[in-house]
């Protein structure tokens, strides 16, 4: 028989041991979610195995923890000042490529795990990081300096239009009819490529069970993955229409460009000449290279 006394114990032991698990998390800067669901998973696998206590005290320390996490969770989202107390914050270890020494040794983070931490990040040298945050979760993140940037299209001021993601039509032989209203197709289109890719059987027909993957990319591209990879390796149809058709637009931008800026008579001219040339092409080929 359970008593209120002992009721009340277990309220007190857990209530102890749930504050103990913050305090042992703010140290070695852990989430404390992750340390409380590890914490109810043992409690549960203890009580399986303890036969001596009744199931209604052990049930009560859960739902002890239980309350006390949906509490702490609460409190995190609306208290600031709760939430710097419970979990480290954002600390910076490197700035403007120099190592914060106070930041290093308040961290607790020797300097060949800096190193081995920017590594990671792919900056093999601490004068190219311009900043280094270590995030509250361990994981350290970086901003590069701009000279050590990856080049984007982006950087050089290259339009390029976003791909859609990609579209499949077959999984192991099987085919996915809603993904070809995605695309503008049917499945006479898709047996029409398998045909004219050879993918067929003896009879000349097309076999779906030699392809393992069939997609379709943003700019209406097929590719084919089959099964027998020695014979057939992964095609992919015709070059990006898209693609095409921007890089002709770009050209002949620039050549307009080039003309404004150039005081040389004859180079005006030239760039003239061929940005007209090249506008033709455009309007020639513009219906063949937009998507599909």
């Amino acid at each position: 028989m359970i008593t209120m006394a002992d009721g009340l114990r277990v309220v007190i032991h857990s209530v102890l041991a749930f504050v103990g698990l913050l305090v042992m998390a703010r140290i070695f800067g852990q989430k404390w979610l992750t340390l409380a669901g590890f914490g109810l998973a043992a409690m549960a696998g203890v009580a399986s195995l303890q036969s001596r206590s009744p199931w209604t005290l052990w049930g009560l320390g859960a739902l002890t923890w239980t309350v006390l996490g949906l509490v702490v969770q609460w409190l995190t989202i609306h208290s600031t000042g709760f939430a710097k107390v419970i979990a480290k914050q954002p600390t910076p270890l490197v700035q403007g490529g120099k190592v914060l020494e106070d930041n290093l040794r308040r961290s607790q983070v020797p300097v060949s795990q800096l190193l081995s931490m920017l590594r990671q990040k792919d900056a093999f040298s601490v004068a190219d990081v311009e900043m280094g945050v270590l995030e509250p979760d361990g994981q350290l993140s970086v901003l590069l300096k701009d000279e050590v940037q990856p080049v984007t299209p982006k950087t050089l001021s290259i339009p390029v239009e976003n791909q859609a993601a990609p579209v499949t039509l077959v999984t192991d032989g099987q085919v996915q009819p809603k993904a070809f209203g995605a695309i503008g197709r049917n499945r006479g289109w898709l047996m029409d490529e398998l045909r004219r890719r050879g993918v067929t059987d003896t009879g000349g027909v097309p076999d779906l069970q030699q392809v393992v993957l069939a997609q379709v990319d943003g700019s209406g591209n097929l590719t084919l993955d089959l099964t027998d990879d020695a014979g057939h390796a992964p095609v992919t149809s015709a070059p990006s229409r898209p693609g095409t058709l921007a890089t002709l637009k770009k050209a002949q931008a620039d050549l307009e460009s080039f003309c404004l800026e150039t005081e040389n008579p004859d180079a005006k001219a030239l760039y003239q000449s061929c940005a007209n040339s090249l506008q033709e092409v455009i309007r020639r080929t513009e219906q063949h290279l937009k998507p599909l």
